[in-house]
C-alpha cells in the first residue's frame, strides 16, 4: 500500500537510496508489530497454563536469605494464604486466571492493539518524503 504509493511517486532512476530510506522504517515497524504479537501470543499461552504452584518468588530464589544472611519470610507462603482466603482455594484461583484473566487480557490487547496516537507516530516518517 504505502510501498506502492512511494514507488509510483519516485522517479525510476537515480533515487535508489531514497527507496532504502523509506523501506527501513517499514521494516522496523514490521519488526515492532511482529514482536508485539509474539509477546501477546506468549502471554496468552502463559495465562492458559497458569499454575500457582509453578510461580517463583524472589525470596525463594535466594534461599530465604537477604544480603547480610538474615532469614526472609516466604512471600509465596503469605500470598498462598491470602489467595486461599480471597478465592477459596489455590485451584479456584488458578481456574480464575486461566479463564477470566486470560479472557480480559485477550479483549484488551486484541480490541485495539495500537492506539491512534501510536499509529500516527509510527506512520509519521512517510510525511518526510
Amino acid at each position: 500500500s504505502c510501498v506502492v504509493l512511494c514507488e509510483t511517486i519516485l522517479p525510476m532512476r537515480g533515487l535508489g537510496f531514497i527507496r532504502i530510506l523509506y523501506l527501513l522504517p517499514i521494516g522496523f515497524n514490521y519488526y515492532l508489530i511482529h514482536k508485539y504479537w509474539q509477546d501477546i501470543v506468549e502471554s496468552e499461552k502463559q495465562l492458559k497454563t497458569f499454575c500457582w504452584a509453578n510461580t517463583q518468588c524472589h525470596c525463594c530464589s535466594v534461599n530465604h536469605l537477604d544480603g547480610q544472611g538474615n532469614q526472609l519470610m516466604c512471600d509465596k507462603a503469605i500470598l498462598s494464604e491470602c489467595i486461599q482466603k480471597w478465592f477459596g482455594s489455590i485451584e479456584d484461583f488458578d481456574d480464575l486466571v486461566r479463564r477470566d484473566v486470560r479472557k480480559a487480557f485477550a479483549e484488551q490487547v486484541m480490541r485495539v492493539p495500537f492506539g491512534y496516537l501510536w499509529l500516527v507516530g509510527a506512520g509519521s516518517w512517510m510525511w518526510w518524503f
